[in-house]
């Protein structure tokens, strides 16, 4: 299962009478949440391998890589969710038991709050070295 399938799914569920079927909000949330992933990796790479002011440089610079990455993220999120909400939904729609709804609930948020989680363990791990 594809986390960012099972994201745009319910975010696209929640939306639903807002957005219809196009889900344009679920693919904002699940571009945005590409994007600081990426953004996350990249600092951690940063942080192993280049010195302090580098990476001080690199945060001063991030949100415009931030909008570079997004960017095509978007577009590419578009192209890949157009139209495929009834496809998601036949997928987990009154399939998922209680249980499997809770756990999937709960694993959606840490997968939300996750890349945050990972940027503040690496700017405490590498603080300023």
């Amino acid at each position: 299962m594809n986390p960012f399938d099972y994201v745009f799914y319910r975010f696209a569920r929640h939306y639903y009478k807002k957005d219809g079927r196009d889900a344009f909000t679920a693919q904002i949330v699940v571009s945005l949440l590409q994007s600081l992933w990426a953004i996350a990796i990249i600092y951690m790479i940063l942080s192993a391998t280049l010195p302090f002011v580098d990476r001080v440089q690199f945060l001063k610079a991030s949100s415009k890589y931030f909008i570079l990455i997004s960017g095509p993220i978007l577009y590419l999120n578009y192209r890949r969710y157009r139209n495929t909400y009834w496809e998601l939904a036949g997928r987990w729609r009154e399939k998922e038991t209680e249980a499997q709804l809770l756990v999937r609930s709960l694993g959606l948020i840490l997968f939300v709050l996750l890349p945050g989680i990972v940027l503040i363990l690496v700017l405490q791990f590498f603080g300023n070295k």
